[in-house]
């Protein structure tokens, strides 16, 4: 899997539960957003987009919450290819990849190879 197919699979309920991760604040705004970023195949505009939808994107990565294991790996997806593509200049993914490898092994296998993957890609980059 890839993670513009992750997102282009992901579902109504998947992205209402990462707009409200920001303790439900004005989720209806972070999910237009978030639909926004979704659409482009994950691309952040930071210079309209960093509060909504990323500041729920960026909690989204953070923490893996039981039975949401694919909006995990989808947070985690998105950063990644935002740090990548030079977009993210806030995020480390090294550091990233460190603070969350035992959430990343809780993953199935084939989410856990998507943000693997990403990850190496950076890291190949540099």
């Amino acid at each position: 899997m890839t993670a513009p197919e992750l997102l282009k699979s992901l579902t109504e309920a998947e992205l209402r539960f990462i707009a409200g991760l920001d303790y439900g604040a004005d989720i209806e705004r972070h999910l237009s957003a978030l639909r926004d970023v979704i659409a482009r195949g994950g691309a952040v505009q930071m210079d309209s987009e960093v509060w909504f939808p990323y500041e729920v994107i960026e909690l989204g990565k953070n923490d893996l919450k039981k039975h949401h294991e694919r909006e995990y790996a989808a947070c985690m997806a998105i950063v990644l290819q935002n740090i990548a593509s030079g977009t993210d200049k806030m995020n480390d993914a090294s550091y990233i990849i460190e603070t969350q490898l035992e959430n990343i092994a809780l993953l199935p296998s084939q989410l856990q190879h998507l943000v693997i993957s990403l990850s190496e890609e950076i890291q190949n980059e540099k």
